[in-house]
């Protein structure tokens, strides 16, 4: 770990320091998991236990970690004993659930660990958006930024291929609600529906700034943020000189906000500020 960038150490019971005869480790065992293992075990990425009644693996290495409980999360069933022992801690939550009960309690936090992944997502797609001229480039980049067996990663590339299989934009968005239901207060706000979206607003709008946003406003779901997304993408891939004056003349170079000391201001003015603040900061 670098210097500037410390440890950290998540909030946990202290563990023993010392050894334990076996049935004191019993009693602390059926007390608090974890604070009945040795403290060594916490300091390896992956550490072996055998007990008589309990074979464990303590794993502390945040790759292994993702490929446990999410990639291959089928291949590392829980055990009854762990449950056991953490359900008083943690209840019958997605962290000690098998099979088709884990499945849907993943699908139903699945929101909050995509919406995370998106943060990384689009900013890349913006930054490498004005160096390419390729709308499936610019999500490829987006994508280099999520694990490739994520769920989000696997939905876009499945939007991809069907681009180059030949579908229309029509039967993208036929194909788009057939699998997710708009009425559904889950779906129509969901990431991976509208990254669905977003991704067929640029494929098949082709980097014209018209037709690409039309088509993700189009498809519905969340719209406003869909059009805006594919709109500020393919318009960073166009600049400013090249955007459609009927999209641009109608603005009159304003914006109305609600944001205080900035209910009315320049679009260009934006721009200039943002772009000091780029130099200010050297990235």
């Amino acid at each position: 770990m670098s210097a500037d960038k410390p440890l950290i150490v998540p909030p946990k019971p202290p563990s023993r320091a010392g050894g334990f005869g076996f049935w004191r480790y019993v009693r602390a065992f059926r007390q608090d998991i974890l604070s009945a293992n040795p403290a060594r075990l916490y300091r390896a990425k992956m550490a072996e236990f055998r007990i008589p009644f309990l074979h464990t693996f303590l794993i502390n290495d945040p790759a292994l970690w993702r490929r446990v409980l999410t990639e291959d999360a089928a291949d590392f069933p829980k055990s009854p004993r762990l449950v056991a022992g953490l359900e008083p801690l943690l209840g019958q939550g997605v962290f000690l659930t098998n099979g088709a009960v884990w499945e849907r309690q993943r699908r139903i936090i699945d929101p909050a660990f995509e919406g995370g992944r998106l943060r990384d997502t689009f900013p890349a797609m913006l930054a490498a958006a004005p160096a390419l001229d390729s709308p499936a480039g610019v999500i490829r980049a987006g994508l280099a930024q999520v694990p490739k067996r994520s769920r989000l990663t696997q939905h876009v590339r499945r939007v991809m291929e069907c681009r180059k299989a030949g579908m229309t934009a029509g039967e993208m968005e036929a194909d788009i609600h057939a699998r997710w239901d708009e009425d559904n207060r889950h779906h129509w706000c969901h990431t991976i529906s509208n990254a669905e979206i977003v991704a067929m607003g640029l494929l098949w709008g082709e980097a014209d700034f018209g037709r690409s946003v039309g088509i993700a406003a189009q498809a519905c779901f969340d719209t406003d943020c869909n059009g805006a997304t594919v709109g500020s993408i393919v318009g960073m891939m166009l600049g400013a000189r090249k955007l459609p004056k009927r999209w641009v003349a109608p603005l009159n170079d304003t914006l109305q906000t609600g944001v205080a000391g900035y209910h009315t201001v320049k679009i260009s003015g934006l721009a200039e500020e943002t772009l000091k603040l780029h130099k200010k900061n050297g990235r």
